[in-house]
């Protein structure tokens, strides 16, 4: 178990580790700060929140009372490539301008990781020439030149247990664990519930269709703390992010072994992020404590189309989903119906 936590730290530190960056935005004062650092994440909070929306089911059909399954399961949502640059505009912004105005498309998180001469530099003025500060902003990930795609991945470990009148619970967690990459320490963990609930036993035209329908909702939480240097441990940046999903659920099985299954939807993605601690700028004579601190939401209609194989009690399953940001997932379990 302790093995499979590492491995879910491992795979979104390096995009939760990018938040040392956060100190660099606060070079332009905190009032233009959360402008840039939404436009910048944006593509992660968006893929984090919709990737923990996926994956709740692979079958409308609830348990037997007392059944259970068990899923480990991978979602990948893929970030549009409109979504690796975003357009500075000066109008959004009280002290912030750029050196070169020509150069007005700045990389988010999922751009390309620029040479040292691309970077656009940005310009901090308080109104006098003499107190201007400039510094770079921040390059992305470079995610696409390697792998050659950008994506948000979310791994899961959901457990659902049959309760009464065809409803299901459904439970995901990562008890929280602590990665230490040099000074940088990591601190994720995870909590989610889900209802199953059977439809057609409240709709008397559809009590003996042949496929099933329900109505499945979930809620996930995955919260992260970034210490960029364990040296300064009060300087923290807090990061929590949501996953809502509702979502009508129809499936039928084939030949036993092969179920197709599919839903129509709503999600959310909710993010907070916090820069907490004590920090030194340039342009500031104090220093600046626990400047940052905001909220971001979206919502995204969604369709999904799905497949799993049952081999005896093992579960095989991949579905692919279309919304803001398409996701793909898959997933290995056991079930005890």
């Amino acid at each position: 178990m302790k093995k499979l936590i590492l491995f879910f730290t491992l795979v979104y530190a390096p995009f939760l580790s990018q938040s040392q960056s956060l100190d660099v935005f606060i070079e332009g004062g905190v009032d233009d700060a959360e402008e840039l650092l939404k436009n910048y994440f944006e593509p992660a909070f968006l893929g984090f929140g919709y990737g923990l929306t996926n994956n709740w089911a692979n079958t409308a059909k609830p348990h037997q009372p007392l059944g259970f399954d068990v899923t480990l399961s991978l979602s990948v949502a893929y970030v549009p490539e409109k979504a690796t640059f975003f357009t500075f505009n000066p109008n959004d912004y009280s002290n912030v301008t750029l050196a070169d105005p020509s150069k007005d498309q700045l990389p988010t998180i999922f751009g390309p990781n620029l040479d040292a001469d691309d970077i656009p530099e940005i310009v901090f003025n308080e109104g006098q020439q003499e107190s201007e500060v400039k510094f770079t902003s921040p390059t992305g990930l470079g995610m696409e030149e390697v792998i050659g795609f950008n994506a948000v991945p979310a791994p899961m470990i959901q457990a659902g247990l049959g309760l009464i009148k065809e409803t299901d619970l459904k439970i995901r967690t990562i008890p929280t664990y602590t990665y230490t990459n040099g000074d940088t320490e990591v601190k994720l963990g995870m909590l989610g519930f889900g209802i199953l609930h059977d439809m057609k036993q409240h709709v008397p035209a559809f009590a003996f269709a042949p496929f099933e329908l329900s109505l499945l909702a979930g809620f996930s939480r995955i919260s992260v703390e970034t210490t960029p240097d364990i040296n300064t441990p009060g300087n923290v940046t807090r990061l929590s992010v949501k996953g809502a999903t509702l979502q009508v659920l129809g499936s039928k099985d084939f030949v036993k072994i092969i179920t197709l299954y599919g839903g129509v939807g709503l999600n959310g993605a909710f993010t907070r992020v916090r820069l907490d601690g004590s920090y030194e700028i340039e342009s500031s004579l104090q220093p600046l404590v626990d400047p940052i601190d905001f909220k971001f939401s979206n919502f995204s209609p969604r369709a999904t189309v799905g497949v799993k194989l049952n081999l005896a009690i093992i579960t095989i399953n991949a579905d692919y989903t279309v919304q803001k940001y398409n996701t793909l997932s898959m997933g290995v379990g056991v079930s005890v119906r």
